[in-house]
């Protein structure tokens, strides 16, 4: 569920008894420590089963803190400073009580007229793929079940950024577009990362891929750092 953005809105749409009958399991775009307890007390102690749910929210450069955006930050080229800042954001994310990102953006785009550029990391596959890695392993660490550590959503797959003409969901140049997506799971070692589909069919779709499920093909293998 996505909530809205002011505290009315949320107090309309998810009533302490929508949580505690189960008809919400997550939520996207909720911010704020207060909200997210609050939202979290009604699941895990007033609910029949007590599952936690689940609190997504696009961070992208930074939760409080504040860094360049990532088609900025790409420019310095340094995957230790890429990897620092993500683990600030986890941090941040951790203490609020975000469980997950959807970030990195690792679109390869190469045409400027497409709206969303400045969210990745620009036209260099090599770069989206240090990138990429270096965010996932940032975000999650070594040990994703860590109170400092979130999910990282590896995005978006497949071809969503190599848009022709910089048109939002057309037709796309598979040759580059899902480079970077390989070393993006190489970063999240052992366990789960997501993959947030776009662009295919006009939808969106969400898929969990495991990475000993999704080897890096010849000719894509992420470089070593």
């Amino acid at each position: 569920m996505t909530a809205p953005m002011d505290r009315e809105g949320i107090e309309k749409l998810i009533d302490a008894a929508a949580i505690q009958n189960g008809e919400v399991g997550s939520l996207l775009n909720l911010v704020g420590p207060d909200r997210i307890r609050d939202a979290q007390r009604h699941a895990v102690e007033g609910s029949r089963l007590k599952i936690p749910l689940f609190f997504s929210l696009d961070v992208l450069h930074g939760l409080r803190t504040m860094f360049p955006i990532p088609f900025g930050e790409s420019a310095a080229f340094d995957p230790a400073l890429w990897e620092a800042t993500a683990r600030v954001a986890a941090e941040e994310c951790g203490v609020e009580g975000i469980d997950l990102t959807f970030a990195p953006m690792i679109d390869i785009a190469r045409d400027p007229r497409w709206g969303r550029t400045l969210e990745g990391p620009g036209e260099d596959p090599l770069g989206g793929q240090r990138l990429a890695r270096a965010k996932v392993r940032g975000y999650q660490t070594a040990n994703l079940a860590s109170p400092t550590a979130i999910a990282a959503t590896a995005k978006h797959f497949a071809g969503y950024g190599a848009v022709q003409a910089g048109r939002e969901y057309a037709s796309v140049d598979m040759s580059v577009a899902a480079r970077s997506l390989p070393a993006a799971v190489q970063g999240g070692g052992r366990g789960r990362r997501g993959l947030h589909h776009a662009g295919l069919h006009r939808s969106q779709r969400h898929a969990d891929v495991d990475q000993q499920a999704a080897p890096a093909r010849p000719g894509s293998r992420a470089l070593g750092l």
